[in-house]
């Protein structure tokens, strides 16, 4: 039995909750990446990890998410998820900080080639229940997030009921 994903395989599960739960479309068309800002244009992800997010781009859930989890297995279990991503970052680079590793460059070969993280902590990480919860935070409180995000900020207020039917018109062609 097998008891450790691989890089590439722990990309495609963490997108795949992503997805499936609306949020990877509410940073995407609400937000628009606002997070990714701070990333130089030339280490961006879809300029190094062959069009795809990296890893831990792809698992990033903004504060105003995250907050709104009002469960606390299932803040749990990301924040599990969050700590053994960091901890494989920093077991392969040798490195006592990895955060700037993580987000803001380029995916070194080292991390893709040796990393591993245990079936357990990911499995529960994405199982049934965070997914539902996720599901309903951004099915009912988006309008909310929206108003509280700092992407607000670079829009005028007129434009987030606009991207927030847009949002949901994605989810209901979604299911």
């Amino acid at each position: 039995m097998k008891e450790h994903y691989n890089y590439q395989e722990t990309l495609e599960i963490i997108e795949n909750l992503m997805q499936n739960s609306g949020v990877r479309n509410f940073c995407t068309i609400v937000c628009q990446g606002q997070c990714c800002k701070y990333c130089e244009p030339k280490d961006r992800c879809h300029n190094n990890e062959n069009n795809q997010r990296r890893l831990c781009c792809s698992n990033y859930l903004c504060a105003n998410i995250f907050c709104r989890l009002h469960n606390d297995e299932v803040a749990d279990r990301l924040c599990d998820l969050e700590q053994a991503l960091e901890g494989q970052y920093k077991s392969i680079l040798q490195e006592p900080s990895s955060d700037n590793t993580m987000f803001f460059t380029p995916t070194p070969p080292a991390v893709i080639s040796q990393f591993q993280i245990k079936k357990e902590i990911l499995d529960k990480a994405v199982d049934q229940l965070v997914l539902q919860t996720l599901q309903k935070i951004m099915t009912e409180r988006c309008q909310d997030i929206a108003k509280c995000l700092f992407c607000h900020s670079t829009m005028p207020e007129s434009e987030i009921p606009r991207r927030i039917d847009l949002f949901k018109q994605s989810l209901t062609t979604q299911t």
